[in-house]
């Protein structure tokens, strides 16, 4: 058997990535095309909880953290976002505030959380 050339593999994992961050998109969105502020807190506190955090402060935190997050990514006076922004949200942030170096890092990391979550 030959091996794949190099690109063939980023091309598939970039596209097991794009899956996997469609389904964590759709986990927050609960299906639908676009998300409100209620959607994103929920997502993240259900998240923080499998991961450990229970604590009032903490989750106290990581709704704050979700507000301020959609403020970021939603235009001016906007109540939802949409699921492409965040997606796309996800692929600049996620890499940086884990050290995710890879495509392959990120879809397991990604993998990981849906893991925990489903």
């Amino acid at each position: 058997r030959k091996q794949e050339a190099p690109s063939a593999v980023a091309l598939s994992s970039s596209s097991s990535l794009e899956s996997l961050l469609d389904q964590f998109a759709s986990f927050y969105s609960k299906g639908k095309k676009s998300m409100t502020v209620e959607d994103m807190t929920d997502g993240d506190v259900l998240i923080a909880k499998t991961l450990g955090l229970s604590g009032d402060d903490d989750l106290k935190t990581v709704k704050t953290s979700a507000h301020s997050i959609f403020r970021s990514i939603a235009q001016e006076g906007e109540d939802v976002v949409p699921v492409s922004a965040f997606k796309k949200y996800l692929l600049k942030t996620l890499p940086d505030r884990f050290s995710l170096t890879t495509e392959q890092q990120m879809a397991q990391f990604i993998r990981g959380i849906l893991d925990h979550i489903s």
